[in-house]
């Protein structure tokens, strides 16, 4: 047998992690058989855009691959339904691994189902849902934010401190280089969360929680410490004179921006368990 390259393209969509494993064949020729090793890959059918399910690659051991599927950029996700095919005299389905996923974020095991039929050799269907949306919500998904704010635990706990070891000609110039590429990313990335935030509170949270004081007041204070997020990031970033003093103490106003990131994950966590009204 000679070593085969495999790959695979996916008919179906998830938010689940899904496991799959190339099987070993053999194939004779006159003088008798060798074997080799296995090598899998996974090519996406489509690249990953906003509002969009899909499916990535994950780690591969061996002749093992795993296959991550995630949610981009949906204001207001509640579960999916779909199937993957694949050949089965190349593949076996292994499993599915939904350990990690966001439906089960503030909200028992028993609020969520997960299904994966592989009863048809070939086919595997998948079911990956909330059950009642009284108690189990539909959860907002907002990739940008996690990216925004990885950005400012990154620049406080690592970029600035390796900075600060540097000669000054050396520190200006990797920030400013620094500051122009990420400009237009932060720019982007504030009017995606400006836009998705507002449409899921005023189409999908906020007549779910109307009158809910408690809601309100933590969603009040959510929005406060973004708002606050936005303000330190741009200055942070920004050209303005009159926000200069913020970047001469940019140790100080980055850690407190990722203080603020913090905040407003803590509360989007709570947010997520108060159930809507009935």
């Amino acid at each position: 047998m000679n070593p085969r390259n495999s790959s695979v393209r996916s008919a179906g969509w998830a938010a689940l992690l899904v496991v799959a494993a190339v099987m070993l064949g053999c194939g004779g020729g006159s003088s008798g058989t060798t074997t080799g090793p296995v090598v899998t890959t996974f090519t996406p059918a489509s690249p990953i855009v906003d509002g969009s399910l899909a499916m990535r690659a994950g780690n591969s051991a061996g002749s093992t691959i795993t296959i991550k599927v995630s949610a981009t950029q949906i204001p207001s996700f509640f579960g999916a339904a779909f199937y993957v095919t694949y050949n089965p005299s190349v593949l076996r389905f292994n499993g599915m691994d939904s350990a990690g996923s966001f439906l089960l974020a503030g909200v028992s095991a028993s609020d969520v189902v997960f299904l994966a039929d592989n009863a048809t050799p070939g086919t595997v269907k998948v079911v990956a849902s909330r059950l009642d949306p009284t108690t189990a919500p539909a959860v907002p998904v907002t990739t940008t934010a996690v990216m925004g704010g990885g950005a400012a635990f990154f620049a406080a706990l690592a970029l600035l401190p390796t900075l600060r070891e540097m000669p000054e000609p050396t520190r200006s110039a990797i920030r400013s280089a620094v500051a122009d590429r990420w400009r237009p990313v932060l720019s982007a990335s504030i009017g995606l969360l400006l836009l998705s935030g507002i449409a899921n509170f005023v189409l999908f949270q906020g007549p779910a929680h109307a009158g809910q004081a408690l809601y309100l007041a933590l969603f009040g204070v959510k929005v406060l410490a973004a708002l606050g997020v936005f303000f330190l990031a741009s200055a942070l970033m920004g050209r303005s004179e009159a926000l200069q003093p913020v970047r001469d103490n940019g140790a100080l106003w980055t850690k407190v921006n990722a203080g603020l990131v913090l905040l407003v994950l803590l509360i989007s966590g709570v947010l997520r368990t108060l159930p809507p009204n009935p």
